[in-house]
């Protein structure tokens, strides 16, 4: 699996190998910012570490780091 942090869109997407979609872990579905918790304003990086199996996500509008756990 690839994560990719979709800046534009304000989510983040896993998409599996030879997908033809990616599934949304964070950030709203149709790409609304929003400063709510699960919700994300401009995303420039993502952080996995595989033993927590939790993203860490940079929510540059909002200023903070979110972490989020994988669906």
């Amino acid at each position: 699996s690839v994560y990719i942090a979709c800046a534009n869109n304000n989510r983040i997407q896993k998409w599996q190998t030879n997908a033809t979609f990616g599934i949304t872990i964070a950030g709203n579905l149709n790409g609304i910012a929003g400063q709510t918790p699960y919700l994300i304003n401009m995303t420039y990086g993502i952080a996995l570490y595989y033993e927590e199996k939790h993203p860490y996500v940079s929510d540059s509008y909002n200023n903070r780091i979110q972490r989020f756990s994988l669906r």
